[in-house]
């Protein structure tokens, strides 16, 4: 036999062989699948298409009630209302006297004393002045007295007969009462003078800036320093439009103001009349409430936290963060089963100024309850169970 010829007939039957074994594995595959036990059937309402026991799931019951929103924003503290007042002194002089206040970041108080400024000069005016104002009340005091003399011979010689205002001295007195309103103008110029001498402001402030010491010639109207008001200090904060449109009105709410570790109370007070260069935002200011020490009122450039509060949601859901799904739906109970609803965002609520916000929704039915966390392979009618807790 020819060698060639045999070697094809062997692997021919070595493929036979091979084809036979394959169609044995297959018919033994079927025969099992198709003698596989019951429980291998699926169930779509079982939590991963699996007959085991359904899931358990946390819920929460909300409680349909009046619900406030609060606006977070981050601001900065600053003089926003009134630009630093700068300091000078009207009368010039020497400085004999400078308040400990009156240095870089001091305090004081509306009329404190802040420097003096030698007075002897304006002293001495001031007695120059009320000399003068002495003299001119016995000048008028003489035409008075001429006049009612010359107006009593008048009187005896012309009985009945009006007496002129030349022969009344009437002219003269009204000269000498000039005079006398002249030097009185001048004396209350120069005691103006003299009270300048000892330098105050007329609010509660903080010195910002202070150049100014013992000896130094201070000329008048010559700036030495700025200082700001209390009432000036307040918080600058940017706000979308849709937070301002749920505040309004928003001038007079009240607010909490963060700065590091402390909180003050606090008031919007205005709106800004023109939005950001950069954000296109509007701004808020608020002012710190009049209780809150001028000590304990952060420093210009700070930044701030504000919290706000809005109005209420009558008739809302307050529900945790966890309850949202994708898609903004939330899974419910009903029946041992999960059911999806979208309900309607009011606002995402901020319940506090350290705790994390909640979720504002119009009520809705719950069922058994709304589900809170995630739940794995979840899906419409998927069985599930509550937790004991």
């Amino acid at each position: 036999m020819n060698p060639m010829a045999e070697s094809d007939d062997r692997g021919n039957r070595l493929i036979g062989v091979f084809q036979v074994a394959a169609l044995a594995v297959v018919v033994v595959v079927g025969i099992y699948f198709a003698r596989a036990p019951e429980r291998l059937a699926v169930d779509p309402s079982y939590a991963l298409g699996t007959t085991a026991a359904p899931p358990a799931v946390s819920v929460v019951q909300p409680v349909p009630s009046s619900h406030a929103a609060r606006v977070s924003l981050t601001g900065t503290v600053g003089p926003h209302g009134l630009l630093a007042m700068m300091l000078s002194n009207r009368p010039g002089g020497r400085v004999t006297w400078i308040s400990p206040a009156m240095r870089f970041g001091g305090t004081f108080k509306a009329g404190e004393v802040l420097l003096k400024i030698e007075s002897k000069d304006y002293e001495l005016a001031v007695a120059d002045a009320e000399a003068e104002v002495r003299q001119a009340k016995a000048r008028l005091e003489q035409r008075k007295l001429e006049g009612a003399s010359a107006r009593a011979e008048y009187r005896a010689s012309h009985p009945g007969v009006e007496v002129p205002p030349l022969i009344a001295h009437l002219p003269q007195i009204a000269r000498a009462q000039a005079r006398l309103d002249e030097e009185l103008i001048r004396l209350e110029t120069r005691q103006l003078a003299l009270s300048r001498t000892e330098f105050s402001l007329p609010f509660d402030g903080r010195i910002s800036r202070a150049q100014v010491s013992v000896g130094q010639v201070l000329t008048a109207g010559t700036p030495f320093g700025t200082a700001y008001a209390k009432d000036s200090m307040e918080v600058g904060a940017k706000i979308a439009y849709d937070d301002l449109a749920y505040l309004q009105p928003a001038v007079g709410r009240a607010a909490t103001i963060i700065t590091e570790d402390q909180a003050f109370p606090g008031e919007v007070v205005r709106i800004s009349a023109e939005v950001d260069v950069q954000s296109r935002m509007p701004r808020l200011f608020l002012k710190f409430a009049d209780a809150v020490p001028l000590e304990s009122i952060p420093l210009p450039g700070s930044f701030a936290t504000v919290i706000i509060e809005g109005p209420a949601f009558d008739d809302a859901f307050l529900l945790p963060d966890a309850a949202e799904q994708p898609g903004g739906r939330v899974w419910i109970v009903n029946r041992g089963t999960l059911m999806s609803v979208s309900p309607t965002t009011l606002r995402q609520a901020v319940t506090g100024w350290l705790d994390s916000p909640g979720w504002l929704v119009r009520t809705f039915d719950t069922g058994d309850g709304v589900v809170v966390g995630s739940v794995f392979g979840a899906h419409d009618g998927m069985q599930v169970s509550i937790a004991a807790d």
